[in-house]
C-alpha cells in the first residue's frame, strides 16, 4: 500500500526527540510492507533528520506571529491550508495520515486535492485554540469534516477538546511503541527515570517534591530540558537532595533509552498528559509506571496492576506510591510489558488501517 505521512512533528538536529513516534509510525509502516512518503509541514526551517532511511520533504507555511493578532492561531491554520493546497507534493498513494491537527489537520477538505482515505490524528489539545474568540472562530470557519476522513485523538482526554471546536472524532486510537526487549534495570538500589521537556505542565517539581518525602536510599534521574530547569535546580538544592537527583540534560534518542533501561521505576506526574507514549515504552520493558489521573497516563496504567495513578500535584501521594511499586515492582513490571507487547506500532498499524477501509 502507498501511504503520504503529512506532520507538523519530526526529529530535527535542534532537538532529535520530538516527533520521534512519528517516525516510529513510520519506520513500523515500511517494515510492514507499505510504500511511504513523509511531508513536514511547520513554519520553522530546521535540519530534519533522516530516520530508518527517511527522509522528509519539507514545507514552510506562512506564519502570523502571536503578537499581531489574538486570532493568531486560526489564521495561521487557515493560511497554512492554503500554502498546503498548492505546494504539497502529491504522489500517487492509497491513504493520507495527517499527524496534529493544527496546522493542516482539520483542515483537510481545504487543501486534499482527492477524496483519498485519510487519518487525522490528534495528539492533544491547543491552548490557544481553547480561547472562547479562537474556538467561537474554528466552530464558524472549520469546514465539515467529510465522511472519509477519519479523526482520531489519542487518549480520552483530548475528546473535550474536540466535542468545543465542534469536530465528530471517530474513534480514539492511542499511541504504538515500538518493541525493547526487557530492561535490565539499575545497578544501584531503588533508581527512579523521568522523561519530560521541563515546562510547568510536566510537573517535575511535584515529583521532586515527592522525593523529598522519601529515605536516602533513593534516586532520580531526569532526562529534559526546558525553561524550569533553573527552578528545579533550585528546588533540590533547598530541599538538600543534590546528591540523589540527577539532572542529564537533553540526551539523543539512543542515550534517553538507555538512561530508562537502568530505570527500576518511572514516574511522570505531568497533570496534561494526552497520552504520554513514554509510559508505554517503560511499560514496554517491564519498568512499572506511575503517571496521574485525569490524564492520558490513565489510557496506559491500570492502577496496581501494571503501574500506579495518583492525583495531580499530589507529592505525598506520589512519595506513598513510590514506596509502594518498590516491593510489588517485578509483578508490577511483567504486567506492563505483557500490555505493551499488544499495544506495538504493528498492532497500531492494523487498527489505523482497518478504520481507513484496508484489511491488514
Amino acid at each position: 500500500m502507498k501511504l503520504h505521512v503529512i506532520t507538523s512533528l519530526w526529529p530535527s538536529r535542534a532537538n532529535p526527540i520530538s516527533g520521534i513516534f512519528v517516525a516510529e509510525h513510520v519506520s513500523a509502516l515500511r517494515d510492514q510492507g507499505h510504500e511511504v512518503w513523509v511531508t513536514v509541514v511547520s513554519p520553522k526551517k530546521s535540519e530534519w533528520l533522516e530516520i530508518d532511511g527517511v527522509t522528509p520533504h519539507y514545507v514552510r507555511t506562512l506564519h502570523l506571529p502571536v503578537r499581531f493578532h489574538r486570532l493568531h492561531r486560526p489564521i495561521n491554520t487557515k493560511l497554512a491550508a492554503r500554502v498546503a493546497k498548492w505546494t504539497l507534493p502529491k504522489p500517487d498513494v492509497d491513504a493520507l495520515i495527517v499527524h496534529n491537527q493544527v496546522p493542516l489537520g482539520f483542515c483537510v477538505p481545504w487543501w486534499q486535492s482527492k477524496t483519498l482515505p485519510t487519518a487525522v490524528i490528534v495528539h492533544g489539545d491547543n491552548p490557544p485554540l481553547n480561547d472562547p474568540d479562537n474556538a467561537a472562530w474554528m466552530r464558524q470557519h472549520l469546514p465539515s469534516i467529510p465522511e472519509h476522513v477519519k479523526v482520531l485523538p489519542v487518549g480520552k482526554t483530548v475528546v473535550p477538546f474536540l466535542d468545543n471546536l465542534g469536530v465528530r472524532h471517530h474513534a480514539v486510537l492511542g499511541n504504538g511503541t515500538k518493541y525493547a526487549e526487557k530492561a535490565p534495570g539499575s545497578n544501584t538500589p531503588k533508581q527512579v527515570v523521568s522523561i519530560a521537556n521541563m515546562h510547568k505542565g510536566k510537573a517535575l517539581d511535584v515529583l521532586i517534591d515527592a522525593f523529598g518525602l522519601l529515605d536516602a536510599s533513593w534516586r532520580l534521574r531526569i532526562v529534559g530540558d526546558g525553561p524550569e530547569r533553573r527552578a528545579l535546580e533550585e528546588q533540590v538544592a533547598a530541599l538538600g537532595i543534590g546528591e540523589r537527583v540527577e539532572f542529564l540534560g537533553r540526551l539523543d534518542r539512543e542515550a534517553t533509552l538507555a538512561v530508562l533501561d537502568g530505570a527500576d521505576l518511572f514516574a511522570l506526574a505531568s497533570t496534561r498528559e494526552p497520552f504520554g507514549v513514554v509510559y508505554l515504552e517503560a511499560a514496554m520493558r517491564g519498568i512499572p509506571p506511575v503517571g496521574c489521573f485525569g490524564t492520558g497516563a490513565e489510557e496506559i496504567i491500570s492502577d496496581g496492576v501494571t503501574g500506579r495513578l495518583v492525583p495531580k500535584r499530589d507529592p505525598e501521594a506520589l512519595a506513598a506510591a513510590l514506596e509502594d511499586m518498590w516491593g510489588k515492582r517485578d509483578a508490577l513490571g511483567d504486567a506492563a510489558r505483557e500490555d505493551a507487547l499488544g499495544r506495538t506500532w504493528h498492532h497500531y498499524n492494523e487498527q489505523l488501517l482497518a478504520i481507513l477501509g484496508f484489511s491488514s
